[in-house]
């Protein structure tokens, strides 16, 4: 842990606030809030991870809710669906998709063409959280419900719903965070038109200045830890409540 973990977090927050001659400096930092430039990478990296979020959840949560089923709760189902397409290598399958969307005339809209590749890539990384958590679920609440007058519809939203909030905040999670950290979705499809945070921590570290990348990447670190507190406070929050 001290040597994969706290010694790189350490040498990132290290570089973010020295220069080139390891003196120590804030312009690397505050740089980010006062060139448009590096600030609308952010807006636009954190805009395009929250929308990428949104709309896996939206697809993902039925779709889990389908496959824990009992009718479709079978290994067979979920090896083909979801984990045969994950064995194809990563660029590869964004590769596949620039080529369907060029086939289509997608591809000439930018934005819309990284947000389908976001949302293609990551989507399996939302199912599986919300799928687990249902299959954990006890049914016998349902019934429960339904014995106390429950509608399918209050039974959903006060039940299903509540029990599976551990495998949404997991799921958003594991999209949120390498969807803002991507680089090479965004470099394929839209051929460098869209520039979010990873490519340009990319780019900085690239091109030898290894001040400024470390102080995006301290950006990026901090809005994954705020989304992991965020987990962890609906989780605590949940417990308490029940």
């Amino acid at each position: 842990m001290v040597i994969f973990v706290l010694m790189p977090i350490l040498l990132i927050i290290f570089y973010a606030f020295t220069n080139a001659d390891g003196n120590f400096t804030l312009e690397n930092v505050t740089g980010l809030f006062t060139e448009q430039y590096r600030r609308s990478a952010i807006l636009r990296s954190v805009g395009m991870g929250i929308s990428a979020t949104a709309i896996c959840l939206l697809i993902g949560y039925p779709v889990a809710y389908i496959l824990s089923n009992r009718k479709y709760n079978k290994i067979s189902v979920l090896i083909i669906l979801f984990l045969v397409p994950m064995w194809v290598h990563f660029l590869l399958r964004t590769i596949a998709t620039r080529e369907l969307l060029q086939n289509f005339g997608l591809l000439e809209f930018s934005y819309f063409a990284v947000l389908f590749g976001l949302v293609y890539n990551f989507l399996p990384f939302m199912i599986f959280p919300i799928y687990s958590s249902l299959m954990r679920m006890d049914y016998s609440l349902q019934e429960a419900s339904s014995d106390l007058g429950a509608t399918n519809m209050q039974t959903f939203t006060r039940v299903i719903v509540p029990m599976s909030v551990p495998g949404i905040m997991a799921g958003t999670v594991m999209v949120l965070t390498p969807a803002i950290s991507t680089f090479v979705i965004s470099d394929i499809l839209s051929s460098g038109r869209v520039r979010l945070l990873g490519d340009l921590i990319f780019n900085y570290f690239e091109g030898r200045q290894h001040n400024v990348g470390a102080a995006l990447s301290l950006v990026l670190f901090m809005l994954v830890f705020v989304s992991l507190l965020l987990s962890k406070e609906e989780k605590t929050g949940r417990g308490a409540s029940i």
